[in-house]
């Protein structure tokens, strides 16, 4: 799965999301604490999801050649899908983990009541957010539909922090499916999405 991940990455991929990404969430978890961190690295991942998947759902954009002449082509784009998506959910999952361990967030946000609570409702928002987001933005080939979204999706995460603090419990009951269902469904748009372009191609081909 992972060598699938890794055929659809560039090197500049690579460089600003195994690198830069993870370095620039633990300067902002160091300097201004978790919730900051999660903050900078949502619209991040929206952003740098496009240099590798960015547009392959939108239409008129065929799929890569080889995928298209391979019998495995689908099963390929399918792992790296699925692998993209675990690294990201990871991602957040990490910096959260950073946020309780630092200890910084209740003193900069003025978090109140459970901060466990409140930082696994922010962990299950960021992953809502980012599946959500990633999804929309991959049926858009333009790079003005990931700044909107990247933004839109901060913009919600602020509205989601003042909803945690007021009712983490509720928010976490409502979060937590959604945490799941989300991205499952996400994955499985692109993926009908993708098969039918496929074998649209196949069949233009003559194949």
């Amino acid at each position: 799965m992972i060598k699938c991940y890794l055929t659809f990455s560039t090197r500049l991929y690579r460089l600003i999301v195994f690198l830069l990404l993870p370095l620039l969430a633990v300067i902002t978890a160091v300097l201004l604490g978790g919730l900051a961190a999660i903050f900078v690295l949502l619209p991040a991942e929206i952003l740098a999801d496009r240099l590798s998947f960015g547009g392959i759902a939108a239409r008129g954009v065929g799929l890569p050649e080889y995928i298209k002449s391979s019998h495995r082509g689908l099963s390929v784009m399918r792992s790296a899908l699925v692998c993209n998506l675990f690294r990201q959910l990871i991602y957040i999952a990490a910096v959260t983990a950073g946020c309780i361990g630092l200890g910084v967030a209740k003193d900069i946000f003025c978090m109140t009541g459970d901060l466990w609570m409140q930082a696994f409702d922010l962990c299950l928002l960021a992953a809502v957010l980012m599946a959500a987001f990633v999804t929309v933005v991959r049926f858009f080939e333009l790079t003005w539909a990931g700044l909107i979204a990247s933004t839109f999706a901060d913009v919600v995460f602020i509205a989601g922090i003042v909803l945690v603090v007021k009712s983490p419990v509720l928010m976490a009951a409502l979060l937590l499916p959604a945490a799941v269902v989300v991205p499952v469904v996400g994955l499985r748009v692109i993926e009908k999405r993708l098969e039918r372009s496929y074998y649209d191609e196949i069949d233009e081909t003559g194949a």
